[in-house]
């Protein structure tokens, strides 16, 4: 609903997700099993434009069910909980003609995150764990500019801290019998999470 120059949202998302499996349970007999999920996932914010420039803040929770290899590489009575999200964003935005710059700061606290741990299955397969606490904030930057009449230039660039707050790690141990070697974090970072994203771009028309 716009208000002259400010524009409040609230968007309401209600997420349904069934999963049904069959195969052989811990029993070695054949049957069926579902997973059921339903998610109310709420957003609003507030938006500021004037003729060149926007700045906003949002506030969202979110929640996602595991995928179907989260249940597929785990055994039923470790299957993984759902995840859940709340995200905090501030931004400003520019444009004038072929000049664009845009700045956000975003962040993420996450309940139950799934990552991976260097945990596996009893065939090998990665798993993914739930993690208690974690988090990922940082700053987002994205700009074009024309470099000539027919050549643009631009990108993105993304500092980000992404941690869990207490994380085990489990090491397969290969030398003698087998087994996993587990080995407890405080405030480490999350697996496959760079710390810096850039993406450069040129273009001619």
């Amino acid at each position: 609903y716009k208000l002259g120059k400010w524009l409040p949202y609230i968007d309401i998302q209600q997420r349904s997700v069934s999963y049904n499996f069959e195969g052989l349970d811990n029993n070695l007999e054949f049957g069926e099993q579902t997973v059921d999920y339903t998610f109310l996932n709420p957003k609003f914010g507030l938006t500021y434009s004037n003729k060149s420039y926007q700045v906003y803040a949002s506030f969202g929770q979110g929640n996602r069910e595991p995928v179907r290899d989260d249940f597929r590489n785990n055994k039923p009575d470790d299957w993984p909980e759902h995840e859940s999200l709340d995200n905090l964003e501030l931004g400003y935005r520019f444009e004038r003609g072929r000049k664009q710059f845009g700045i956000t700061l975003y962040n993420m606290m996450y309940q139950n995150q799934l990552v991976l741990t260097g945990a596996v299955n009893d065939v090998g397969e990665a798993v993914r764990t739930n993690v208690k606490d974690s988090y990922r904030r940082g700053v987002e930057l994205e700009a074009q500019y024309p470099a000539t009449k027919k050549l643009q230039v631009g990108g993105n660039l993304t500092l980000s801290e992404n941690k869990i707050k207490s994380f085990t790690e489990y090491v397969g141990e290969w030398d003698g019998a087998y087994g996993q070697i587990s080995n407890t974090y405080n405030n480490t970072n999350i697996s496959f999470s760079p710390e810096v994203v850039g993406m450069f771009m040129l273009q001619y028309k």
